[in-house]
Order: structure tokens, then sequence, then C-alpha cells
């Protein structure tokens, strides 16, 4: 399942998340999506109700979903902000 994530796409819509989403206990909401950051900005998590995308330095990263539909779900809540104008 991980060769389906863009990782340039998921910085970005973190970014967009960051600027222009709600702060709520040290996270930033917009929609559905939630991006947070560890102590030091080498981790950010991009996550929604079922799905955790944790992206470490140098690009590794880390996928927490049961289930592939999803995944299918979250990408395409990720590729709808991205395309988005704000």
């Amino acid at each position: 399942m991980q060769e389906a994530i863009d990782l340039k796409q998921a910085l970005r819509v973190c970014n967009k998340i960051i600027s222009h989403g709600q702060r709520i206990d040290g996270a930033y909401k917009l929609g559905d999506l939630t991006a947070e950051s560890d102590y030091d900005g080498y981790t950010l998590t991009l996550s929604d109700h079922a799905v955790k995308l944790h992206i470490f330095f140098h690009n590794k990263h880390q996928l927490d979903c049961k289930r592939a539909i999803e995944l299918d779900d979250f990408l395409q809540k990720i590729a709808k902000l991205d395309k988005k104008n704000i």
C-alpha cells in the first residue's frame, strides 16, 4: 500500500492544513484532515478518522491503516485539498 503515497503532495497538504486550519490541542484541523508535528518538526503526521501517515526525516514514512478502502478515501481527501486554492 505504501507505493500509493505521494509524499510531496502529502507535505503540501500538511502545509495547507497548518497554514489555514484550526489549531486544536497542538494539532491543526482543516475539513476531515489533521496535521501535527513532533516537538522538533522532523516528524509530521497527516491523518483522518481511519488513517495515519507519519512522515519522517529523509522522506521515510509509515502508514497506519486497516483497510484499503479507508486508504483510498484518505488519498482522495489529500488530492482534493492539494488541488484546492486556499
